[in-house]
């Protein structure tokens, strides 16, 4: 008979697998989700990368030529090379689904130096130490590694005896997080659930509250014990919710999915299960706690729409089902559409309208009603009908809605910026500055056209958007100190000799063309010349994260200097690699910036051609501004770095930076060695380096810009 697991006696060892495993299960269905999407008509062969099974055999070549030394110092660098010639071959072998697991490989391939040099001979770690991860990496290395997920678990668990021994890296390691999580408040709820528990759950809840305290004390374990404290308070609130459409089988469905979920936590085998059943409980709670908002939304039919929303989803909850099937994907479109309806504007925001834009808003406020109630009534459909989050309906709705929210949050960065004067103290809210009287007048004249409803509108509607989004991003504190290598700039290094002067006239030029462009809008906002002036700031501000993600990618290949990005568990490319990516590109981006800042007729095309041809260069320097700004850096302890990258485990799908890119950007670093063979880089019609591009294209427009 299998011995029963006891929370308490089985703690070390439970703590161990549930910490480590936490993420793993969302994060393969994430995964996988992106595999299928990116066509794979078009993707490599599986067993098709030579050079990574180049790569693999001279690593397990290595391995066997330090065993034959029979010496006991070799065990752990004999194990990493196995495990990084296992990891590529298996990866290989899988085709595109493998590219996480090869990235992997070559991240420990390319940390064999400082991991050789910090378990063979550093003085920090004891040599038992060293030989107990060795033998754990052996076992691993001998196993099917085809779940990326499963491997970075056994990886961390290998290392996290070794881990606190050595000094922290500097900065940033392991999966950075989108927010930072309040892992005491979250302990203090679960503490005030065990009080109030019957006692068969209120036992385990107080062993899980000392698993997360056990995974707070161990520096590889810290993270992901607070992720898991994160999600199992959210689920938890989800009990002591008592809203009038959450029905007494919603609630006791919820009751039982909670206790499932512990159980399940206390076996290692289910303790995946059991933390993505938390997730999906704490993503219940947070959708529960925006219907409760719309409640609380006043004269917008709030309590109407809150008991016909929630009345769907309590019984979408309450049914044996969820969640399975699609219920995932439409817990996600819920959130999205309820984020949406919540949107409002405060009335700190609101008292900057400037009551030239009022009658227009009176308007979008009467449609953003009636587009509301679209929206209120399309969720049901989600919910009771079974309806996927493809459904048409709720598209249009979502996407109606939305365009009349982005216009009416123009109209407060308008009235924002209209009503702002740096130079007085005696600014007001709501009142337009001197300086700005002429383009609130005109502004005036459009909203009237609006609120009169006439054929020009929709026209003048767009003019005013686009003045607002201009206004906005031509703004100098919000582009032009990273171009020009002032004090404070964010840059690694300096702008190449060449460049530099370029850099900054196109500082000079954003600048110029505003003040032209506001000059224009001041005497026509229609006019030709305003709608030229218009497509040139409009360009030159598109430009400008461009040329900076150039400039990071030629700061890192000039100097050697390792990208920041290589320090993040999700990227590994080296300089050589990224060098023959860059091959040409300071003087094409040379020429795109003179032809930019000179409004050459061919600078649009010079732009777009910069981006076709570099793609692959440019996401690995936008890689490196973001990795920057999160604080990774491998630099000054470089063996700490390396160590710490591989104790890192999965990230979080909900919660983890770039998640949603881990599996695109593998691609790009997976498949970039491969092409060491071709003269070529910027042959697209190789297929190659077609889906290499493509896939880099497709990364490089999902990511954020930096800050």
């Amino acid at each position: 008979m299998k011995k029963p697991c006891n929370w308490r006696d089985d703690h070390p060892r439970i703590m161990l697998s549930l910490i480590s495993l936490c993420l793993m299960c969302a994060c393969t269905l994430s995964v996988n989700a992106q595999f299928l999407n990116l066509g794979s008509n078009t993707a490599p062969k599986a067993g098709s990368g030579a050079l990574t099974l180049e790569l693999a055999e001279q690593l397990k070549n290595q391995a066997e030529a330090l065993t034959d030394e029979d010496e006991q110092a070799n065990h752990s660098a004999i194990a990493f090379r196995y495990l990084a010639s296992t990891l590529l071959e298996q990866g290989e072998q899988m085709g595109e689904q493998g590219s996480t697991l090869i990235v992997l490989g070559r991240t420990i391939a390319h940390a064999l130096p400082m991991l050789d040099e910090l378990l063979l001979d550093d003085p920090s770690i004891p040599q038992p130490s060293a030989w107990l991860a060795s033998g754990a990496l052996t076992r691993l290395s001998k196993n099917n590694l085809n779940n990326v997920d499963l491997v970075a678990r056994s990886l961390r668990d290998a290392l996290a005896p070794i881990a606190p021994l050595v000094d922290a890296p500097d900065g940033t390691w392991g999966w950075a997080l989108n927010q930072p999580l309040d892992t005491d408040q979250n302990l203090a709820d679960l503490q005030q659930l065990e009080r109030i528990s019957p006692a068969s759950r209120a036992r385990q809840v107080a062993a899980l509250q000392s698993l997360i305290q056990s995974g707070l004390d161990h520096r590889a374990y810290a993270q992901p014990a607070e992720i898991v404290a994160h999600h199992a308070a959210g689920a938890s609130r989800l009990l002591s919710f008592d809203d009038p459409w959450l029905t007494d089988a919603a609630l006791k469905r919820l009751d039982s999915l909670f206790d499932r979920s512990l159980d399940q936590l206390a076996d290692p085998q289910q303790s995946p299960k059991g933390i993505a059943l938390l997730r999906t409980l704490n993503q219940a709670t947070v959708i529960n706690t925006m219907i409760q908002s719309l409640d609380t939304s006043g004269g917008r039919g709030g309590a109407k729409d809150a008991q016909e929303i929630g009345s769907s989803f309590s019984n979408r909850i309450a049914s044996p089902t969820w969640p399975s099937g699609n219920d995932i994907d439409q817990l996600a479109m819920l959130k999205r559409a309820l984020e949406l309806i919540n949107e409002s504007f405060s009335s700190d925001e609101q008292a900057f309208l400037i009551r030239h834009l009022k009658p227009a808003w009176r308007v979008l406020d009467r449609q953003a009603l009636a587009a509301r109630k679209a929206l209120v009534s399309a969720i049901p459909r989600l919910l009771d009908q079974g309806h996927t989050t493809t459904d048409p309906a709720l598209l249009s709705a979502i996407a109606s809605y939305q365009r009349i929210i982005n216009h009416q949050r123009a109209f407060i960065t308008i009235s924002q910026h209209l009503s702002i004067n740096n130079d007085s103290p005696f600014a007001k809210p709501g009142i337009v500055t001197e300086r700005w009287k002429t383009h609130a007048a005109l502004l005036l004249k459009l909203a009237k056209q609006i609120a009169e409803q006439k054929s020009d509108s929709d026209q003048a509607l767009t003019t005013i958007a686009s003045f607002a989004s201009l206004l906005e991003r031509s703004s100098p504190v919000t582009n032009l100190a990273s171009l020009t290598d002032a004090p404070g700039a964010e840059h690694l290094a300096p702008w190449p000799a060449k460049l530099l002067p370029q850099a900054v006239e196109l500082s000079r030029e954003i600048q110029s063309t505003r003040q032209s462009w506001l000059e224009s809008w001041s005497r026509d906002p229609t006019s030709q010349a305003t709608g030229r002036l218009g497509a040139k700031l409009d360009r030159l501000i598109q430009f400008v994260p461009v040329a900076l993600d150039a400039k990071a990618t030629l700061s890192v290949i000039a100097t050697d200097r390792t990208n920041p990005a290589n320090a993040w568990p999700g990227w590994e490319m080296n300089t050589q690699d990224l060098r023959r990516l860059s091959d040409g590109l300071e003087q094409r981006l040379y020429q795109t910036l003179v032809r930019t800042i000179e409004n050459k007729p061919n600078a649009e095309k010079s732009i777009r051609e910069l981006i076709t041809s570099y793609t692959p260069a440019l996401l690995a320097g936008r890689i490196h501004r973001l990795a920057q700004k999160q604080g990774y850096n491998s630099r000054n302890n470089p063996k700490s770095s390396a160590l710490h990258e591989l104790v890192a485990g999965a990230p979080d799908p909900a919660l983890s930076w770039l998640a949603a890119q881990r599996h695109n950007l593998a691609i790009v670093c997976r498949y970039v060695p491969e092409t060491r063979s071709l003269k070529n880089l910027r042959d697209q019609d190789n297929p190659l380096l077609n889906h290499i591009f493509t896939v880099a294209k497709r990364a490089y427009d999902a990511l954020p810009d930096v800050d």
